[in-house]
């Protein structure tokens, strides 16, 4: 029924301070309990309903130009900081990085931290970023692990993150299919002795916050 009444496809649908949120890749529309239309915003979007969380703090969601947060009234932009990479050399901005790939977002609540996933469809590599929505920070998640005296980059099974009683945070990764070239001599290597998915820590957000 909310779909006839929209021109593009509906991504993603949440219920939020007394009003159904429908979201396209461009647009979010607010609509009461009786299916009325009451607000049409666009030039803003979410992938899918992977790439939208409700927490206490607001609606997050994120699509692949930015992510943003919605009081309930209206969107805005949170990622500025990390939408372009124009330092590191390694194209590690939310733009590069969300472009043409899956995007998971999760919320750990004792720790009041947002966590963006994003794994390119073409490498099968997760890289994160890390928002703390209490001191407006952000962080890279550096999901490799050495391997072979290679830092290997891994892909993360389900995009899902699980917190234990003690805080601490896991999820299930495997190896990448992508092997590693030793950038001193070009000589490509498989790091990855098996090929069997692990349960890992997350050890925590890169110090570099922007």
């Amino acid at each position: 029924d909310v779909q006839t009444s929209f021109k593009d496809d509906i991504t993603a649908l949440t219920y939020y301070r007394g009003f159904l949120f429908a979201f396209s890749k461009n647009s979010i529309t607010r609509l009461n309990t009786n299916l009325d239309i009451q607000d049409d915003i666009y030039g803003f979007g979410c992938n899918n309903q992977d790439s939208l969380i409700l927490t206490e703090y607001g609606l997050y969601f994120a699509d692949d130009k930015h992510v943003y947060m919605h009081d309930g009234t209206s969107p805005k932009i949170i990622s500025n900081s990390i939408d372009r990479d124009d330092f590191s050399g390694f194209n590690a901005g939310w733009q590069e990085l969300a472009a043409n790939s899956d995007i998971k977002l999760e919320f750990l609540a004792k720790q009041n931290i947002l966590v963006v996933l994003v794994t390119p469809r073409y490498d099968r590599i997760t890289y994160g970023f890390t928002y703390h929505v209490l001191k407006e920070r952000w962080d890279f998640i550096d999901f490799s692990v050495k391997k072979s005296g290679f830092n290997a980059p891994q892909y993360l099974k389900n995009n899902i993150l699980f917190q234990s009683k003690s805080n601490k945070v896991y999820y299930i990764a495997g190896p990448t299919t992508k092997s590693i070239t030793d950038p001193s001599n070009g000589t490509t290597v498989d790091v990855w002795d098996n090929k069997y998915s692990q349960i890992c820590e997350l050890q925590g957000s890169d110090s570099k916050g922007k």
